[in-house]
């Protein structure tokens, strides 16, 4: 979803992040912006060209999560400007993406040899969030 902030003295015209960031940003972003102290989790949001706004140093992945009315199976996600990981709880099967080359998501990598590390580190992350979640998962 985009997000317009016109604070000239402060924001740049032109500045756009690339990649994804979290809800939990924004208040802070904004008394950021303000100048007052926030005691408040997630960070703010690069506004300034030297802030990195649109570098990879700004792209640790986010945990994105889908469980409509709160019923099983739900799907959990890491994503970033790179790659959409997406893991089914329910039958364990995964998907992954390489947003650069796929925007669209047609074409699934988990079954790659040459993305393996790259869904090793996704799972890695996984297991933080889900640890009863098994070690090894068969990709689809």
């Amino acid at each position: 979803m985009p997000l317009l902030i016109r604070l000239p003295e402060k924001v740049p015209a032109g500045i756009r992040i690339q990649q994804p960031v979290s809800l939990v940003s924004l208040p802070r972003t904004v008394l950021d912006l303000v100048g007052l102290p926030a005691e408040l989790p997630g960070e703010p949001l690069p506004h300034r060209e030297q802030d990195g706004a649109g570098g990879e140093a700004f792209d640790e992945p986010l945990l994105a999560e889908f469980n409509p009315a709160q019923l099983d199976p739900h799907v959990k996600s890491f994503l970033n400007s790179r790659w959409h990981y997406i893991l089914s709880i329910e039958t364990g099967c995964e998907e992954l993406y390489d947003w650069r080359n796929d925007c669209e998501e047609l074409y699934n990598l988990a079954g790659s040899l040459e993305q393996q590390s790259v869904l090793e580190e996704f799972r890695k992350r996984m297991r933080t969030h889900i640890p009863q979640w098994p070690a090894q998962c068969a990709a689809p």
